[in-house]
């Protein structure tokens, strides 16, 4: 069986990477404004029993980055939604009216979210190809440990 901390480790090396990955992508990708949202990514490694879980977190609704954001005219923007939009502005120097913007995005939905979103700063990198990954390397691990139990038993 997969030592606990061998499996942390395993897990730890798979969320740092997963966190540079997506930090890196929102850099290279313009969405990084500014850098809250990056700087929200992290991982969390919990132990429930015997379940160990890998959990990749950040501000809320951070998939609005490759998403962007749907209309919603039933409701009127909120003071921390026009006060992220100032700090957006801000950090873009872009004039103009953040009440009118986020009235904007309620109404008509972000030009992303028009737009059909995108695909190249979480789902690149959060995707099967990752979960395959961590599976084959635990899966590695698990064997080697195996095979030297079978040998010890075996002796």
């Amino acid at each position: 069986m997969v030592m606990t901390a061998e499996l942390i480790q395993i897990l730890s090396q798979y969320g740092k990477e997963t966190v540079s990955a997506i930090q890196s992508n929102l850099a290279s990708t313009g969405t990084n404004a500014t850098g809250k949202t990056s700087q929200s990514v992290r991982y969390e490694i919990k132990q429930e029993g015997t379940k160990t879980t890998l959990k990749l977190v950040g501000k809320p609704f951070i998939a609005v980055v490759e998403t962007g954001r749907k209309p919603t005219p039933e409701y009127k923007p909120s003071e921390a939604f026009v006060e992220s939009i100032q700090e957006w502005m801000n950090a873009k120097g872009v004039d103009g009216s953040a009440y009118g913007i986020a009235q904007a995005i309620h109404k008509e939905g972000t030009k992303l979210f028009r737009d059909g979103g995108r695909k190249d700063i979480i789902s690149n990198v959060i995707n099967q190809n990752l979960i395959d990954r961590i599976s084959n390397d635990l899966l590695v691990k698990f064997a080697q440990q195996f095979l030297q139990s079978v040998i010890q038993v075996w002796r």
